[in-house]
């Protein structure tokens, strides 16, 4: 029969299911079972009725939520509601197991397409859950088609076990019929409690054709030998889960089994036999299973026509295997289970991530030298032979001047124990393969020994230019002029920095070298370069103010004796005129602006003055002074010998 498929969140479902259930449990078969009788009895007491409660009918949901509210639900949100069975309110001892009889009722999703069937079907007999006193002072427990096959397989060993026996009994069925189911990576009891026929029916490990044939057994009242016929026929088909694993995918690669983001698992198949793994995630799954060298031998992407969880059963030798947890579409995020499960359970297998960030880096280290025994402290190192579940695994050099090499190698994601490297560089014999292995914190550290045959090359510097300067190597093997060339090994690196004289200036470099900064090459053979300088141009300098008397006359003003002089005078803008002292009438010119006539000495860069005229009425004979003069310069001055009284 085709199964419905939720479409909504696991977070959603869980949100809807125990807000229904409350203090509360569920009573269900293929649906919800609506109006069953639930008694409680001890299990190693069965005539002791502690209590005895009926599921939710729809008159009972009516009334708790009004017809207004449940004429409002959908068909989806009546299933859920529907089969809810309130906790009784006895005082159950914690460590004590208890026995849940459910009888009669109706069963609403016999079709299974999570809606509420318009006529529901009668339940015919009656089934069972073991619980202990734990399980019934929390919520959201179920009483199931599945906790009845549970019961049916141990029903005749609980007798004379005590409850912790029995309770590990119960464990080890579940761990052949459901994945983990709360969050824990431990599959227990708990899980088969909280599994749900109509919710979470996908995490049953076996046939849902078989799971479907058991239910119909319950509604039409079988008696205990065809159920049991068939519970032991489910649970032979299954195997005991031997070992389970817990991640989630951030970003997954898709169908290719080495990508980034897929998870990668060691198998150890400690003898011969018969494996299941299998993969259950929210997403479309894909699983791979590879040999020791990664090639793959078996893959699978949905394990029937109703689950997207991929399963793989296969027949392995004993040896070491990979199992690759995939999607079917690459990028994709979310959490997954990983189980594998084998007739003999965990004696038979161990199931190791090697993608977990709790594995540590190993390490090589090691020396390269030339045939002197020198150190190289250029060469390019090559790592092979490394087993990686992600192919090549990722490697970062270190090396300092002495030839020393260090060489971490991410850890998470190379596979297996022991393992073997070669390290190898052009030009260089390695001493032979390195053999290293992994501790149990994953640390390994490999040594290697490199002998090389290095050819040498010259590094010669020049200087060019009308100007001075140096250059220099960084190592000091280099200083210019002086010593101007340096041998070198081949694939040494060599920066040279130039260094210009004062009054000098580096306008670049050329030759090997190119630009105005500093020069580094890595010498593949001989190599020459220039740097060059040239000389920087004195400034020249601003000459002070100019001044001159052109000419110069007695005349008359009204009856006195006056001296008339015309003149200029050159220098920058601001340069001040005085004709002092020993005048009557102290007169002071500012030169406005300057005109840039050539008559002045100085010519055109320092225009002169306007020309000016002077009326001097001097009051003490000659000799008389003409001064000019301009901030930050020296004065200039002209004498003249000239009288008008």
């Amino acid at each position: 029969m085709l199964r419905a498929t939720l479409q909504i969140s696991g977070f959603l479902i869980l949100v809807l299911f125990s807000s229904a259930l409350i203090g509360c449990f569920h009573v269900q078969i293929s649906g919800s079972v609506a109006g069953a009788t639930v008694s409680f009895t001890p299990l190693d007491d069965p005539d002791d009725v502690l209590a005895v409660v009926e599921s939710w009918d729809v008159a009972e949901v009516q009334e708790l939520v009004s017809q207004e509210n449940w004429d409002a639900f959908g068909l989806f949100q009546r299933l859920i509601v529907l089969g809810v069975l309130s906790r009784p309110d006895y005082p159950f001892e914690t460590d004590r197991l208890y026995l849940l009889t459910a009888a009669g009722g109706y069963d609403y999703d016999t079709d299974y397409d999570l809606l509420m069937d318009e006529v529901p079907e009668e339940v015919l007999g009656e089934w069972h859950a073991i619980m202990s006193g734990r399980h019934l002072q929390t919520n959201a427990h179920n009483v199931s088609a599945l906790t009845e096959l549970v019961y049916q397989l141990v029903k005749d060993e609980l007798p004379g076990l005590s409850a912790g026996e029995a309770e590990a009994l119960l464990d080890a069925m579940a761990s052949r019929l459901v994945l983990d189911f709360n969050g824990d990576c431990t599959i227990d009891y708990t899980d088969v409690l909280r599994w749900s026929n109509i919710f979470f029916w996908e995490w049953y490990r076996g046939e849902v054709d078989d799971l479907d044939e058991f239910a119909f057994l319950l509604l039409d009242g079988a008696g205990d030998a065809s159920r049991l016929a068939l519970a032991q026929s489910m649970h032979d088909a299954l195997f005991p889960m031997a070992a389970l694993e817990c991640g989630e995918w951030v970003s997954s690669g898709g169908q290719e089994p080495l990508a980034q983001g897929n998870a990668t698992y060691l198998l150890e198949i400690l003898a011969d036999t018969i494996v299941s793994v299998e993969l259950y995630a929210a997403v479309d799954s894909y699983l791979y299973l590879l040999d020791e060298s990664f090639n793959v031998i078996a893959e699978n992407d949905d394990r029937d026509e109703f689950r997207h969880q991929a399963l793989i059963e296969i027949s392995l030798t004993a040896g070491t295997y990979y199992v690759v947890a995939a999607t079917y579409e690459p990028g994709l995020p979310g959490p997954f289970q990983l189980g594998v499960a084998a007739p003999g359970g965990s004696t038979m297998l161990n199931l190791d991530s090697i993608t977990s960030s709790g594995f540590d880096n190993a390490s090589l280290s090691g020396r390269v030298v030339d045939q002197n025994n020198n150190p190289v402290v250029a060469a390019t190192l090559k790592v092979t032979g490394l087993n990686t579940a992600v192919g090549q695994a990722n490697v970062t050099l270190f090396t300092d001047s002495n030839g020393d090499y260090s060489l971490r190698i991410d850890a998470a994601r190379v596979v297996g124990g022991a393992f073997t490297v070669s390290v190898t560089a052009d030009g260089c014999e390695d001493a032979g393969p390195s053999i290293g292995a992994l501790d149990g914190n994953r640390h390994a550290t490999i040594d290697f020994h490199l002998q090389c045959e290095v050819a040498d090359a010259a590094m010669l510097v020049g200087l060019g230019g009308s100007g001075e300067g140096t250059v220099e190597s960084s190592d000091g093997e280099i200083d210019c002029p002086g010593d101007c060339s340096q041998v070198y090994r081949l694939g040494t690196r060599v920066t040279l920095t130039a260094l210009p004289a004062p009054g000098s200036e580096f306008t670049g470099w050329s030759g090997a070298c190119s630009g105005t900064g500093s020069c580094t090459l890595t010498l593949q053979k001989d190599a020459a370069t220039t740097a060059n300088f040239e000389e920087i141009p004195p400034e020249e300098p601003d000459d002070g103010p100019t001044i001159e008397i052109t000419s110069y006359r007695c005349t008359d003003w009204f009856g006195q004796g006056i001296l008339e002089a015309t003149g200029r005078a050159c220098g920058p803008p601001g340069t001040t005129i005085n004709l002092a002292p020993g005048l009557s009438v102290n007169t002071v010119y500012t030169c406005p602006e300057w005109g840039g006539a050539s008559s002045c000495s100085r010519g055109s860069s320092s225009p002169e003055c306007t020309t000016w005229v002077m009326d001097l009425n001097p009051t003490t004979g000659p000799p008389l002074v003409a001064q000019a003069w301009a901030p930050g310069y020296s004065t200039a001055s002209v004498t003249l010998n000239a009288s008008c009284q």
